[in-house]
């Protein structure tokens, strides 16, 4: 990302939505997103221990920024469109996604639920709500683990 794409970001990130916010690379995310002082951080998970760790962390850590944790799939469209029309997200980081590719080679269809017609719920809900910046987040570490 160029300095010029961070500055924008940090004046646009009013209300803030990660999905996958309770596991590595989306509670990274959380906690990277609090330097931009959001008005609310939206913490979208499927993991209710997941989702709690986090919340937990980021209501300790005595930030003026207020959290709103929602445990749900991004799979569920009609849940989504109850979150994006609530909150009204500036800007989404989408981070929900099954990354282990031996487990998925288990189960190809989670994986396409998930990563696939997730993300295009995400996308689409994005869309009709008028999101400012979607931010799909790839990783491919876990790809080479055992």
């Amino acid at each position: 990302m160029q300095k010029k794409d961070t500055m924008h970001l940090n004046k646009n990130m009013k209300k803030v939505l990660v999905t996958g916010a309770g596991g590595s690379i989306g509670s990274e995310l959380v906690k990277n997103c609090l330097s931009f002082d959001p008005s609310l951080l939206i913490l979208l998970d499927q993991s209710e221990h997941n989702l709690f760790k986090i919340d937990r962390e980021c209501s300790q850590n005595n930030h003026p920024v207020s959290f709103k944790p929602i445990l749900g799939d991004i799979r569920d469209k009609a849940l989504l469109h109850r979150v994006f029309s609530s909150f009204k997200p500036d800007v989404v980081f989408h981070a929900a996604a099954y990354k282990h590719v031996p487990m998925q080679e288990e189960h190809p269809w989670e994986a396409v639920f998930t990563n696939i017609h997730g993300t295009m719920n995400l996308m689409d809900a994005s869309e009709d709500y008028g999101v400012d910046r979607f931010v799909l987040v790839l990783s491919l570490i876990h790809i080479s683990e055992p």
